[in-house]
């Protein structure tokens, strides 16, 4: 792992007093000239991603996950920010859901574009097991957040199935004759329903409802076995018009997300969820969730899983590389999905010669609408 930290122009690493022991000796940074000037005209946190290792230019150097080991040396937050002001006040505030007050709290000042790296090391040699969460202040107003856990993995047998929403008054715990993705202006509940699987005993389910990138309310619920469980989604009064989503979390790893719409436009498709690995053998669906592969792999495979889907849908994959001058379309591969509703394709794509190192993302398009993009690095 590197022993010194460099991030672009606005993160401030200090020592982690607030987590009790002495801090490594870090480096001083060194400044970096920003990605590029600003295009948005309102603070926004483009992503913000968990890992236990970074590069000299603050990006992730180790795959990105929201669940780590006790005996993690450290856990860095790489968080992307756009549109900030001038001299705006960046916070990264890591707590623990053990302690009532913060455990560290990094601070910075940065205007534009800016990459923001903020470090967290354990009390003693390891950190504790339980619940956490960085939150991401800009200006003393939060923008966004990650929650994650220590020693608290779901196990990988662990699965959300039958994933449903419904307009249903009363929460059920049979269920659903059909799952809605879009409800009519003025609801004032709805309710969501799934099956755990694998899960062990006493494991955490974290039921969240966002609206956009909003975290509006979360549930947690202790398991009880392979069951059905059924919640609603209510405010008090009606349900304000616009797009939604619910995640499943058990024992802090998301195993399932639904998006609907309440009002306005209707939700036809959705990813339910995608995957990356290597193109070899039999088209199987990836497992896990690799995003760094070698510049030699001769090929690149997506799994692509759809929600509601038309008949004879057309889905396209652009993958591109992230360069200095911008976006390049390296490959676009595409497939013709002849029966709809609930699919999930396999596509690769067979490389010719290397690929650069360096960041890339799969573009997923269905029809002529962009639905998801999966970021991925090449080393």
């Amino acid at each position: 792992m590197t022993k010194r930290l460099a991030f672009v122009a606005c993160a401030a690493l200090l020592p982690l007093a607030g987590c009790g022991g002495a801090a490594p000796p870090i480096a001083e940074p060194e400044p970096v000239e920003p990605e590029g000037p600003s295009k948005l005209l309102e603070p926004t946190l483009i992503s913000a991603e968990l890992t236990t290792e970074v590069n000299d230019d603050g990006t992730p150097a180790a795959p990105a996950d929201t669940n780590f080991g006790p005996e993690a040396p450290a856990i860095f937050l790489v968080a992307e920010l756009d549109g900030l002001p001038e001299d705006c006040e960046i916070e990264a505030v890591w707590t623990s859901s053990a302690r009532s007050k913060p455990l560290y709290t990094s601070t910075a000042t940065g205007a534009g574009r800016h990459r923001l790296v903020s470090k967290l090391i354990p009390r003693g040699n390891m950190f504790e097991i339980g619940k956490y969460r960085v939150a991401i202040w800009l200006n003393r107003a939060e923008i966004g957040g990650v929650h994650f856990s220590v020693g608290e993995k779901a196990s990988r047998f662990t699965t959300v199935k039958e994933l449903n929403l419904s307009a249903w008054t009363e929460v059920v715990s049979k269920r659903p004759i059909d799952s809605k993705l879009s409800f009519r202006s003025g609801i004032k509940t709805v309710n969501v329903s799934f099956v755990v699987k694998g899960a062990q005993p006493g494991a955490t389910i974290r039921v969240m409802w966002l609206r956009g990138e909003n975290l509006l309310i979360e549930e947690d619920l202790e398991h009880e076995g392979t069951r059905r469980y059924a919640l609603p989604f209510e405010q008090g009064k009606a349900i304000k018009d616009g797009e939604y989503a619910v995640e499943i979390e058990v024992d802090g790893e998301v195993l399932a997300k639904r998006t609907f719409q309440v009002g306005g436009k209707t939700v036809s498709s959705v990813v339910d969820h995608a995957a990356l690995g290597v193109a070899k053998g039999k088209a199987k669906f990836p497992k896990g969730k690799k995003t760094t592969f070698k510049a030699s792999t001769k090929g690149l495979r997506i799994g692509i899983g759809f929600f509601s889907l038309p008949d004879n849908a057309k889905v396209k994959v652009e993958w591109v590389a992230l360069t200095e001058d911008g976006e390049q379309l390296l490959h676009t591969s595409e497939v013709t999905l002849e029966e709809g509703g609930k699919q999930a394709p396999v596509i690769d794509w067979t490389i010719e010669g290397q690929l650069a190192p360096g960041p890339h993302k799969a573009v997923i398009i269905l029809g002529s609408r962009k639905m998801a993009e999966l970021p991925f690095t090449i080393e």
